[in-house]
This record gives structure tokens, sequence and C-alpha cells, in this order.
């Protein structure tokens, strides 16, 4: 597949044929990591970034630790560890 470099305001673009981006697991929307690599370009869905304020917003408020978990959570410490 081939496409151009073209002018968009005052960056530069491309557009993408959509088969290519299907192919890729690219959709609209989809934050993209650019790799440079022996005069090339690659594009690569980049890895989600976690925000803990986001990941604690969706922890249930009445979260209750199991068995085991309380069992770790009242063991001591064996080693160097805090």
């Amino acid at each position: 597949m081939r496409t151009q470099v073209r002018k968009w305001g005052n960056s530069r673009g491309m557009i993408f044929p959509a088969a290519a981006l299907e192919q890729c697991g690219l959709t609209l929307g989809t934050e993209v990591e650019i790799i440079l690599k022996d005069g090339g370009v690659f594009l690569k869905p980049a890895a989600p970034v976690y925000d803990l304020a986001a990941l604690l917003a969706d922890f249930p408020d009445d979260y209750q630790l199991s068995e085991e978990e309380m069992e770790w959570e009242s063991m001591k410490p064996r080693g160097d560890e805090i």
C-alpha cells in the first residue's frame, strides 16, 4: 500500500487505508506510539497510561477483604520489608 505525506495545517499527515489500520488493530481515536528505526517510521498502539485516582474511583466503596487477604494483611514481616 502506498500513500503520500500531505500538508495538514502547519503539520504534515498521511491518510492510511482503512484496511491497513484494521490489520494493525487501530481504530479511530486509538493513541499510537511513533517509533523511528532504521530510516523508517513504525506505528503501534500506545500502552495505556493508568491514573491512580481514576482507578481508585472505580473501586467499590463496600469492598471487603477475603479471608486470604486478611491473612496476608495480618502477617508479620519475615525479612527486611516494611
